[in-house]
């Protein structure tokens, strides 16, 4: 009996869209006429599942779709904010030009130590290297000596 509830009411279901996005994404609110809930609010994507990537979707479509906001964004609204954006990265790249700037002034001037020769800054922290490491081809051991609760500490000597 289940199957013949379900299959009524998502017949009585009304899928409405409710505006399209720059990217050709697709917003729908689903109401069901059946039961006075809230609407689910979904999206369908110009993109495959495979070519998504993270913040291709506005901002304002997102919380819409989340219910975070009750009406969808209008598309001055969504301008606004790209513009805004924009400004902020370019005032971001300049900052950090005049600190770099001002950086290799306090370098140039020994008010502060610049980094030391060899330190090679890769990835979140800075490691001194002193040449290259060449290591060996020959494996340090063979696994085939293990044997359990067989080592011990060093003594200390007294």
């Amino acid at each position: 009996m289940n199957i013949f509830r379900s299959i009524f009411k998502a017949s009585r279901d009304v899928k409405k869209l409710v505006g399209t996005d720059n990217l050709g994404n697709k917003y729908f609110e689903i109401v069901s006429e059946s039961i006075k809930a809230k609407p689910k609010r979904s999206m369908e994507s110009s993109q495959e599942h495979v070519d998504y990537q993270a913040g291709t979707v506005p901002v304002e479509w997102e919380a819409w779709v989340r219910g975070n906001r009750r009406d969808p964004p209008t598309a001055e609204e969504i301008e606004k904010r790209e513009r805004q954006t924009l400004i902020v990265k370019k005032r971001a790249v300049e900052v950090e030009r005049k600190d770099k700037e001002l950086q290799q002034r306090e370098y140039d001037e020994g008010l502060v130590a610049g980094p030391s020769p060899g330190t090679q800054a890769t990835g979140h922290a800075s490691v001194p290297t002193y040449g290259t490491e060449q290591g060996s081809d020959k494996p340090l051991s063979t696994g085939n000596e293990f044997e359990p609760a067989a080592w011990e500490p060093p003594s200390k000597p007294k």
